[in-house]
């Protein structure tokens, strides 16, 4: 079991949005998050990212959120891929939690941010480009390498399992 939700309602602004709902997600399951708009669908996302919390309920028992120790979890914003004048690595560099630049931990993040940032399909030079060169597709998979990095995803490939919340937008 990685995730699981068990009598989970969420109100917000005195509206319930989600109502009395009970799923979960386990092994190597793929889900979809469907339906029209209105129904839910980005409130059920943010409360599998933590951004948003179960309303308490007396009735309960539990917690009502169950998340396996080994799971990270990471959400790629609808809006607001990157955009700006820093450059790529400027922008990816940010995300690495290593002050020294010559310390292993610095090594090993460039090393693995080069590794991802090829294996998306960019080549080594792209990393000098400013991201308002890039498209917004590029720009929302340059997010997406960072969200990796920030989340430190890479150290345990073997050991961790990862939920991806990705959410397109309309248009």
């Amino acid at each position: 079991m990685l995730y699981r939700v068990s009598d989970g309602s969420v109100s917000l602004g005195g509206k319930t949005i989600l109502s009395h709902i009970d799923f979960e997600i386990r092994g190597n399951e793929k889900i979809a998050v469907v339906g029209k708009n209105g129904s839910g669908k980005t409130t059920l996302l943010k409360l599998i990212a933590g951004e948003l919390a179960l309303d308490s309920d007396d009735k309960r028992q539990g917690p009502g959120i169950f998340v396996s120790r080994n799971v990270t979890v990471g959400m790629l914003r609808q809006q607001g891929a990157l955009c700006g004048e820093r450059t790529v690595e400027e922008e990816l560099l940010a995300a690495c939690p290593a002050g020294d630049l010559f310390s292993r931990e610095r090594y090993e993040y460039e090393m693995e941010y080069d590794r991802i940032f090829t294996g998306f399909g960019f080549r080594r030079e792209d990393k000098k480009k400013r991201l308002s060169e890039f498209s917004g597709g590029e720009r929302t998979k340059i997010a997406l390498i960072r969200l990796l990095l920030e989340n430190r995803i890479f150290c345990c490939w073997t050991s961790r399992r990862i939920i991806w919340i990705y959410r397109p937008w309309n248009g």
